[in-house]
């Protein structure tokens, strides 16, 4: 498949974000491996899982409310109301994923 160029800068960065993730993760000690898909995002997500049997989805939510949250919904409760085995969110302290739950930054980064 052919995309165009903002899609293909946008997987780039994408791409680059994770495998930062990733690694912090791998320097943790937690097996990790990285893979960008293109698509609805929950429908990938839920799919991956289910392909790979993963025992736990654990992602982030931005925590949106609103009219954003009604017109689009979140992807977070998209993929928990899908999901056939264990979920875990947490919401990003002021949309950043770089810090958890606390607000606190990620000792990890």
């Amino acid at each position: 498949m052919t995309l165009g160029p903002r899609l293909e800068a946008d997987q780039a960065q994408a791409a680059r974000y994770l495998e930062g993730v990733a690694k912090r993760l791998k320097d943790a000690g937690v097996p990790t491996r990285l893979e960008v898909f293109l698509g609805e995002p929950a429908v990938e997500i839920l799919t991956a899982a289910e392909k790979e049997n993963v025992d736990l989805i654990a992602m982030m939510s931005h925590g949106a409310t609103g009219l954003s949250h009604f017109d689009r919904g979140s992807v977070a409760e998209k993929v928990l109301k899908g999901a056939t085995g264990w979920c875990m969110t947490g919401r990003c302290s002021g949309g950043r994923p770089d810090r958890g739950l606390s607000g606190q930054r990620d000792p990890t980064r």
